[in-house]
């Protein structure tokens, strides 16, 4: 009966060791917004009773004068504005961005404003920000095709899932969804507010602003950064066999073997 020589049976089993489960490039994204124009990064893809553009009002970069201004108009409506970077593939990281919260009463505010991972085809999504009925905590969640998963913290007038037990104060807070192969965790000045086990990946990433309401207080996002990893499926035993033992594959079928049958 033909068999592998132990030469060869040492040597695959050598080189399985020192084959990777998974191969990725890993890619660094930052935005200041200090540029003339908005990066083009990031597409405008909603302007709706409101203008999304680069502004001197406020400015969280150290030695920098600028950031992304989102700009309600005084219409009443449904206002929708958002920048939205598409990756070309399936993708993970370590997104965050700087948001200036102004401290508005309710009656007076407020906006939806999210740092927003989702995909185009529709679940799963993760969001952080601020909710519009709630002035007081922010919010947080993972939204899957099991539901949402969130902090479900009691805080706030109206508390749920995604309510998180961090305060709204006056000032730059950061935002910021880590998500790896194993978990997505959600943070907010430093501060874990969501930790969820699994693999999920986005193919966009959106710094948005929406919500029915009149006020024309403007929304203020700055010092973007994002690390990220679109993960290489690992190749097939076959293949790996193939490459290991000088075999050539067509359609899936081994020819030409190249180690000696005994």
């Amino acid at each position: 009966m033909p068999r592998i020589s132990s030469h060869h049976t040492i040597l695959i089993a050598t080189i399985f060791v020192l084959v990777p489960a998974l191969s990725a490039d890993t890619l660094t994204y930052s935005d200041n917004f200090e540029g003339s124009s908005i990066n083009p990064f990031w597409t405008v893809s909603q302007q709706q009773l409101g203008t999304v553009g680069l502004s001197t009002n406020q400015n969280h970069t150290p030695a920098g004068s600028q950031s992304l201004e989102f700009d309600p108009s005084s219409t009443p409506g449904q206002h929708d504005m958002q920048v939205i970077h598409n990756f070309s593939s399936q993708t993970q990281g370590d997104f965050s961005v700087w948001f200036y919260y102004s401290g508005e009463a309710y009656s007076d505010q407020t906006y939806y404003n999210f740092l927003n991972l989702g995909n185009t085809s529709g679940l799963p999504s993760a969001f952080v920000g601020t909710q519009d009925f709630d002035p007081t905590c922010y919010e947080a969640a993972l939204d899957t095709s099991s539901g949402r998963t969130g902090p479900n913290a009691n805080c706030g007038p109206f508390p749920g899932a995604a309510t998180t037990d961090v305060g709204r104060t006056v000032g730059w807070h950061e935002f910021e969804i880590d998500d790896t192969a194993t978990s997505l965790t959600i943070s907010i000045d430093g501060t874990q507010v969501l930790d969820v086990a699994g693999d999920y990946s986005f193919n966009y990433v959106t710094l948005e602003t929406f919500g029915p309401e009149n006020s024309t207080t403007p929304t203020f996002f700055d010092d973007f950064n994002a690390v990220t990893t679109s993960a290489v499926p690992e190749p097939s035993l076959a293949v790996v066999l193939a490459i290991i033992l000088g075999v050539t594959l067509v359609g899936g079928k081994a020819l030409r073997p190249r180690i000696k049958l005994r």
